[in-house]
């Protein structure tokens, strides 16, 4: 089975696949509940809505003039070939961070797609951190760590208004 992470924005008008799959995926997930103190019972424990799952990982954008060597494939020909690499298409790291950065400024969902060996996830999420930062030595990459969180469409509704049992104004005098 192939890892694979993307990212995607506005019904996948833009989108990418992340280069290298993280090490882990840390998925939380919890609920509200509350507690209190009753008198002669003690503590007790209201069980509340769950709260929206949240997805985070750590990695890194290569840089793909620094990270690529040319391997010779069964034909002979050479191909430029990276073992960390899962995605067939690299862009410099400045782009994902562009995309990331943008569609978080747009505040607008974007939709996560994990695919792994135990389970798939495709789902609309908001980008809640997103920490980046060059390292020096490391010949252009970018390491990240970014959490996601599950987002749940809504809208208002329209509820009609009736005046039954509203109090009528007093006639005027």
């Amino acid at each position: 089975m192939t890892y694979s992470i993307r990212l995607s924005w506005n019904c996948r008008k833009e989108w990418f696949e992340f280069p290298v799959n993280p090490g882990e995926i840390e998925i939380r997930e919890g609920g509200k509940g509350k507690t209190y103190d009753v008198m002669g019972k003690g503590e007790i424990n209201v069980i509340q809505s769950q709260q929206l799952p949240e997805y985070s990982f750590s990695g890194f954008f290569p840089n793909p003039g620094k990270r690529l060597y040319s391997q010779k494939n069964l034909l002979g020909k050479y191909r430029d070939h990276d073992p960390l690499l899962t995605s067939s298409s690299l862009m410099e790291p400045r782009y994902y961070l562009e995309y990331i950065l943008n569609w978080m400024r747009s505040k607008m969902p974007v939709r996560f797609e994990f695919t792994g060996e135990m389970f798939s996830l495709n789902t609309p999420v908001s980008i809640e951190k997103f920490d980046w930062k060059e390292v020096a030595g490391s010949g252009g990459d970018i390491e990240f760590s970014i959490t996601l969180k599950k987002y749940e469409f809504y809208a208002a509704r329209k509820v009609p208004v009736t005046d039954k049992g509203a109090e009528k104004p007093a006639p005027a005098r």
